[in-house]
């Protein structure tokens, strides 16, 4: 039996608090670091971490059958350079690494949250990009996109108003 999941979640009702991440316990390594806000079931974490052996990936989720099926499937296939929490990036993301060990942040595909009243439900708000701007080191990066054009602009807005990025490509 499939249990259902659900497309949207509120993330306000996610306040675990995940602490400064031990690397070597967690990867037995202190290699290169990304995280992936909002990995959904972990494909692209999963993908990454293939692609580029040589780096840790972190995915963080807020819902929870999601996080917990792409734990599952890291342990079942024995991927080590992957880990998965469920947590809300908002409010965890500045605990996690001290500054410069992060060189990734990745947002791909958030919730829209069309109704005005949700949009302080969006992934990616002011205090967010701040906190990233804090723990990239120079030259880090931040990749975001979106299939929903006023949302893709609006994210570009607020990573230029923090005055801390350079945009790249299209």
């Amino acid at each position: 039996m499939s249990r259902r999941i659900r497309k949207h979640a509120n993330p306000f009702n996610v306040t675990e608090q995940i602490g400064l991440i031990d690397r070597m316990a967690l990867f037995g390594r202190e290699a290169p670091l990304e995280i992936d806000i909002g990995c959904g079931g972990g494909g692209f974490v999963f993908h990454r971490a293939g692609e580029v052996p040589e780096v840790d990936v972190i995915g963080l989720e807020i819902r929870k059958p999601l996080m917990e099926a792409a734990r599952a499937k890291a342990d079942r296939d024995e991927i080590r350079n992957v880990a998965f929490y469920y947590a809300n990036a908002n409010i965890n993301v500045a605990d996690m690494a001290a500054p410069g060990v992060v060189r990734r942040f990745l947002v791909q595909l958030p919730d829209p949250c069309f109704k005005k009243r949700h949009r302080k439900r969006r992934i990616l708000q002011p205090a967010l990009v701040r906190t990233m701007a804090e723990l990239l080191p120079l030259g880090g990066e931040v990749f975001l996109q979106s299939d929903v054009k006023p949302l893709a602009e609006e994210m570009y807005d607020m990573m230029a108003a923090d005055g801390s990025f350079r945009a790249h490509g299209p």
